[in-house]
């Protein structure tokens, strides 16, 4: 992740947190760990809290169209060998018979065949969920002051952060560096219901479903043509083998930053990163290969099916400059004055004049490359696509 995206999240971080407190200059503080993992520090005593988060600089498109970055999200929140089990040498053959089936169940067409490895897979994960201690890890962050606990996955980076106190810092820090270092691939079978209905949540939402047939147009062929959350196709077949390379590959020190801002101690905290942090493997932040956007014809129409009678949306998508173009902030600043959470944006305000049913403006940043969408959905009954966009185009 480049260094204006990092500020960029610690910046957020210490807003949310120390909402109340006036604002001042971040002092921020960088350092990198022996085994090469950096850290940002945002020493803040106005409030007893600290905002903590691991980034880890892979996400989707380091795993086009599988959602294989999606899940190990959800994984990271499912224990270690040592956290959510009862006994883990007895729980460990019974997860490895499961990786066996999914794999398995990946290279076989037959409806008998996968039906019968289906079927294999629930009575395995039934006998290893005698040994899982669900939510272990949340309950955990909870007891020891921790709120907010949390994570997202995008193009290119995943993010797991929460606020706690203070006091408990060496506990948080306990916590989340061995979860980076051993994690355990249980309940995945609950898990992949959860994902199924992110999915189904997706798909159901007129302004995503616009969003993700804009971002297949506009980067065809590119790392980031397909949805993060991966395709049916795929989340039918889920490799936890493969979700184990994704794994070694990217979840290396030099490919991770902590930020921590709050309440701490910048001068004595070093030592503390190192016993828990520093244990994760080092490696260094894998190369990616570059690529060659396709120029995008203007005027190119992308349809998109609306699962409700009446209900017509109509949407615009741009090229914008990725996340380290100078352009970045301000253009930020300018998509928050069309469409923001406050609902005071000039195109919100097409909705709360009842000029059209629904408008929103979205900005993507990725690491290489950068888009602007603009929606919107007439009134009902009768109103008018072309209306609706001109009033929303007109804003902008």
């Amino acid at each position: 992740m480049r260094k204006a995206l990092m500020i960029a999240t610690l910046l957020v971080a210490s807003t949310a947190t120390f909402a109340q407190q006036p604002t001042k200059a971040l002092q921020v503080r960088q350092l990198t760990l022996s085994n090469g993992m950096d850290v940002w520090l945002n020493e803040d005593h106005s409030q007893p809290k600290v905002f903590g988060a691991v980034v880890v600089k892979a996400g989707a498109a380091d795993c086009p169209n599988t959602g294989i970055a999606h899940y190990f999200e959800h994984i990271m929140f499912k224990g270690t060998d040592r956290l959510g089990t009862v006994d883990y040498q007895a729980e460990k053959p019974w997860l490895d018979s499961i990786s066996i089936c999914y794999d398995n169940l990946g290279k076989t067409k037959d409806g008998q065949q996968r039906l019968a490895i289906q079927k294999n897979i629930n009575r395995l994960s039934q006998q290893a969920a005698r040994y899982a201690i669900p939510n272990e890890f949340n309950s955990l962050i909870s007891r020891y002051g921790g709120s907010g606990l949390n994570a997202s996955t995008g193009y290119d980076a995943t993010t797991y952060y929460n606020t706690f106190a203070p006091q408990y810092l060496r506990q948080w820090a306990e916590l989340n560096s061995e979860r980076m270092i051993h994690p355990v691939f249980r309940l995945f079978q609950g898990e992949l219901e959860t994902v199924y209905e992110e999915k189904n949540m997706y798909a159901d939402n007129m302004f995503m479903a616009a969003l993700e047939k804009g971002m297949g147009a506009l980067f065809k062929d590119t790392p980031y043509e397909y949805p993060i959350i991966g395709s049916t196709e795929n989340l039918k077949n889920p490799s936890l083998s493969q979700m184990r390379d994704f794994y070694d590959k990217y979840y290396v020190a030099g490919n991770m930053t902590l930020i921590l801002a709050g309440d701490i101690n910048g001068d004595s905290i070093q030592p503390l990163l190192e016993a828990t942090f520093g244990r994760i493997r080092s490696g260094k932040a894998p190369e990616r290969k570059p690529f060659d956007e396709k120029p995008f014809e203007k005027n190119t129409t992308v349809g998109i099916k609306i699962p409700l009678p009446l209900v017509k949306a109509v949407a615009r998508i741009y090229k914008a400059p990725d996340e380290s173009d100078p352009d970045n902030a301000p253009l930020d600043i300018a998509m928050a004055l069309l469409s923001n959470d406050n609902k005071t944006g000039l195109i919100d305000s097409l909705y709360e004049t009842h000029k059209i049913m629904l408008g929103m403006g979205e900005r993507m940043a990725m690491k290489r490359a950068g888009a602007i969408v603009i929606g919107a959905i007439p009134n009902l009954p009768f109103g008018s696509k072309k209306k609706a966009e001109r009033l929303c185009v007109e804003q902008v």
